[in-house]
């Protein structure tokens, strides 16, 4: 039996997936959620079979609050000012360095990313589980960690779910 995919590998195979970029970003902007979290929810529903318990994402947001609030987010604002910008330098200078902060930022996520996994290693699977189930149960819960409803993000809910069948 093939080992499970790690995190960073199945993350970069899922978001590339339709939909899942545009349903994780439109979370991203409705709740300001950490969109690695949501990754992170989906793997374990998916690969693992996890329900995140509340101790659990607490525990994994804790984790790397500092992380996204002091790095991602700070180079996510200069990106998106960059793209945004009528600065009167050259084209060309803007967009490299549009291009480096960008690096800098999936870098960083990336970071997170290997900080999340191995936060979770020890974490017992739970085979018996369906995956859906378990995947629609983590993001309901991050959702409303984040002040959200699963009510309100039922239509990225449901492509985030129905995306994890395509990978």
């Amino acid at each position: 039996m093939a080992a499970p995919p790690k995190f960073l590998d199945y993350v970069l195979r899922y978001y590339a997936v339709e939909g899942v970029s545009k349903a994780c970003l439109a979370l991203q902007e409705t709740y300001n959620l950490d969109v690695d979290l949501v990754l992170f929810a989906i793997w374990l529903g998916a690969v693992r079979q996890i329900v995140l318990s509340d101790e659990n994402l607490t525990s994994a947001d804790a984790l790397v609050t500092t992380w996204r609030d002091q790095i991602i987010r700070p180079l996510r604002v200069i990106r998106r000012r960059l793209k945004a910008t009528g600065y009167p330098f050259t084209h060309t200078d803007i967009e490299k360095l549009y291009r480096d902060v960008l690096g800098a930022e999936i870098f960083g996520e990336k970071i997170e990313i290997a900080v999340l996994e191995a936060h979770s290693a020890n974490w017992p699977d739970h085979a018996n589980i369906d995956f859906r189930d378990a995947i629609s149960a983590n993001l309901a819960k991050v959702i409303g960690y984040f002040g959200g409803t699963p009510e309100d993000a039922g239509p990225q809910i449901e492509t985030l779910v129905n995306a994890t069948q395509s990978i």
